[in-house]
Parts: C-alpha cells; sequence; structure tokens
C-alpha cells in the first residue's frame, strides 16, 4: 500500500543519490497500480524517477492479451458495474495463478535480485510470497520493514503478539529493517539479523525535500490556506467494529461547518472505499468539502487546523508542527465493550489502541499525551474553539521525543552490507 512505499522511499532515494551501480525495481502487488498512488501525483512521480520507470503491478506478468480481454468484460459483456468487478476480480486471479506466477519466477531468473525489500512485520500477502519463493532459488537477501511507526512492542504497551506468527511462517524474510529497539527485541528471536533505523520518513532531510517537490504546485495557487484537513481512517478497520464509520463521519463534517468558516479538506486512508466516500458527500453543498489524494506532509503543511480520526498519520502531523484534535466517540465504545467483554481483552484493535490505568480503550495518542481528545460533537466544537496551544505544544514535543532518531543513513548502510555479502 502507499503507506509501505512512504516508510521505504527515504532509503530509496538515499542509495539512487549515492550509489549509482545499484538497480532499483518497485513491484506494486496490485493488479492495478493506480489502486497504490491513488491519484497523489507526487508520490507516483517520485517512485517513477527512482525506479527509471522501472514501476510493475501484478499485470506486467500477464499476457499482451490480457488488457483487451479485460476491458471486453468490463465494457462490453458486462453492464452492471458490481457484475463487472466481480467478473474482472475472478478473471484476475485466474491469469495470475495459471500464467502470472510463472512468469515471475523466469523475471526472477533473469534479473536475479540481490535484495528484495518486503513490507511488514507479519505474513506475507499470497502474491508477496510467490515472489519471496522465487528470489530463495537465487540466494537473494530478503528484508522486511514495518509500513507504519510502531509502538506495538513499547514498555509501556498492552500489546502481546502472538509468538508463532513469524516463527510459522518460513517464507517470511532473513532480516529486518525495524522502527524501534523494542521490535528489535521481539524480531531478533525470528531474524539473522536485525536493525533499527527510526522512521526514515520523519527525517527532516526527507521531508524537506518533498516540501521542495510541493513548491512548484504552490507557486501556482495550490495552497491550502485557512483550511481545516481530516485526516480519515480505513472504515474496514477493526477500530469501526462497534462504531459507524459514517456516523461519525457526519458528525465530524456537521460540526466542522457549523463551527467554523474553514475549508474542509479530507485525506483519505489508502485503503479507502471511495465510493462509499462520494456518496456520504452527497449530502452536503459542492464546494464546501474536497477530496484531496496529495500525500499527507503537503496537505497537513497548509492546514490551520488537524482533525484526526485514530490512525498513523496524526504522527505526520505532529512532525512536522501541527497540533492535531483527534476524534473518536471512546466513551461509546467503552460502554460497548462493557457489555460484551470483562474486562476489555487485549488485541481488540492492534497496535493504534491503548488501555488505560482503569482498563478504558482509547488510542495510543491520547494515552501518550500526543493530541487534543474529542468524542463529542460538543466536544469538537469547543476544542476547534479553544485550542489549547500549550497542550499541543506539549504534544509535538513528545511524538518528536518518541521518533527522535531518524536516520536513513542507519537503512541503506544495512542494505548495503548486504549487497556488498553476496
Amino acid at each position: 500500500m502507499s503507506g509501505a512505499i512512504d516508510w521505504i522511499l527515504p532509503v530509496c532515494k538515499y542509495l539512487n543519490d549515492r550509489y549509482n551501480d545499484v538497480d532499483m525495481y518497485f513491484v506494486l502487488l496490485r493488479y492495478d497500480k493506480e489502486q497504490i498512488f491513488n491519484n497523489n501525483v507526487t508520490l507516483k512521480t517520485i517512485v517513477f524517477e527512482l525506479s527509471n520507470n522501472r514501476c510493475y503491478d501484478l499485470t506486467y506478468f500477464f499476457p499482451l492479451g490480457y488488457r483487451l480481454i479485460r476491458w471486453v468484460l468490463c465494457t462490453v459483456l458486462f453492464f452492471s458495474d458490481q457484475v463487472s468487478r466481480i467478473a474482472v476480480a475472478v478473471y484476475d486471479n485466474t491469469i495470475w495463478n495459471f500464467y502470472g506466477k510463472k512468469r515471475v519466477k523466469r523475471w526472477v531468473d533473469i534479473l536475479k535480485p540481490t535484495v528484495i525489500l518486503r513490507d511488514g512485520l507479519g505474513k506475507p500477502s499470497h502474491a508477496c510470497e510467490v515472489f519471496v519463493k522465487a528470489v530463495r532459488t537465487h540466494e537473494s537477501k530478503v528484508v522486511s520493514f514495518p509500513t507504519a511507526p510502531s509502538f506495538t512492542f513499547a514498555p509501556d504497551m498492552w500489546i502481546q503478539r502472538k509468538n508463532n506468527v513469524i516463527a510459522d511462517n518460513k517464507y517470511f524474510a532473513d532480516y529486518a529493517i525495524v522502527d524501534k529497539d523494542w521490535d528489535a527485541k521481539y524480531c531478533n528471536k525470528y531474524f539473522k539479523e536485525t536493525v533499527t533505523v527510526g522512521t526514515p520518513k520523519f527525517d527532516k532531510r526527507w521531508i524537506a525535500y518533498l516540501q521542495s517537490r510541493y513548491a512548484e504546485g504552490d507557486r501556482k495557487g495550490d495552497k491550502q490556506s485557512n483550511s481545516i484537513v481530516v485526516l480519515l481512517k480505513n472504515e474496514m478497520s477493526l477500530i469501526f467494529k462497534h462504531i459507524d464509520f459514517r456516523g461519525l463521519l457526519e458528525e465530524m463534517l456537521d460540526t466542522l461547518l457549523s463551527v467554523t468558516d474553514y475549508r474542509v479538506i479530507l485525506k483519505p486512508h489508502p485503503r479507502q472505499n471511495i465510493m462509499l466516500l462520494s456518496e456520504i458527500l452527497k449530502k452536503y453543498p459542492q464546494g464546501e468539502i474536497s477530496v484531496s489524494y496529495e500525500p499527507s506532509f503537503k496537505i497537513i503543511s497548509g492546514a490551520s487546523y488537524v482533525v484526526a480520526m485514530p490512525s498513523g498519520v496524526i504522527l505526520d502531523a505532529l512532525m512536522i508542527g501541527r497540533p492535531v484534535i483527534e476524534y473518536f466517540n471512546f466513551k461509546k465504545l467503552n460502554a460497548i465493550l462493557l457489555e460484551l467483554y470483562h474486562p476489555i481483552p487485549k488485541n481488540i484493535f492492534g497496535g493504534m489502541s491503548f488501555l488505560d490505568g482503569d482498563g478504558y480503550l482509547t488510542s495510543v495518542f491520547r494515552g501518550k499525551g500526543l493530541v487534543i481528545p474529542a468524542d463529542t460533537p460538543n466536544e469538537l466544537a469547543l476544542a476547534l474553539s479553544e485550542l489549547k496551544i500549550d497542550e499541543a505544544k506539549i504534544g509535538i514535543a513528545k511524538a518528536r521525543e518518541i521518533f527522535f532518531e531518524c536516520k536513513i543513513e542507519k537503512a541503506v548502510k544495512f542494505v548495503m552490507n548486504l549487497l556488498d555479502r553476496n
């Protein structure tokens, strides 16, 4: 997903800038690479520049006539969008299983990659496993890297990941690049070698580079002045198992439009259901709310306020000095969970959740004092009207303290050492 690219891209750029003899390829594990870039033009442009246009999705490994047949399925044989999507999904999977996998092996046999970087510290997707198996025959070194800043194994966190998640997966990886020492302590059990590098996308040089790429668009009048940026969470996330995503978003939008004169800009999650989002926005007058697919740093940099559902992008805002009001009805959620469980169990909503001293569920951002909390429309309105600047500055400082170590060179040195060992 695009979040994974955000994490590793600073490392790739550093490699590209300093080592002329390193060839780089991006393989996006989707049938359409646009599902990853999701209209993020800046991200797409940088990826194609770094890879010298060697950026492929899974259809790169399909036969030549594939796209023509796919177009016929979409536009000629099926008139219903829903039926068309199902037919195309079945067709894509069939071609992948009977043709794509074999071509992946042939491609790997010709390319013979020295190092393969794969996203995530958990079990790989089926498509990723195909590539990992293929490179094993060439003794390529497989390195895993995380896709988000990690709180998961922090000493004061309640997350208890099952040990067999990694141990039972023999195609996982040989090496790991991780965010914090608490991740390394866990991962050292399952990898030949682990290195802690911090979060490369929070490196000040990388942020400055991205902002320089946005400068041209800003000069053309693309600034988001006098705006409130709303950072969304994927509606399929477990955190919406008991709280309705649509209802929560409408509460946010109704409140923002009623108590401020600012433009509202929505930043979707990379896996957001855009059709659902469009349906929700039909309720509101055209022009009052816009949706932006530009990189988070760009949108947030020009915002007057940032309001967010519980999401890792909150850290993007804090790292560039923007206070965040986090909106989610944890009071309502805890009432529901306490009826279902006694007490609320650990691991119920993953690494962005936090159990406070009384056993109530909240977000890790609230638990660590990084954000201004709001559970209800009234609390959101109050937070907007009486933004506590001192409190916000403390949250920003705490976030930067947690993620102070953001040196790209550590990850690059680790990768180059693996290349040299080959």
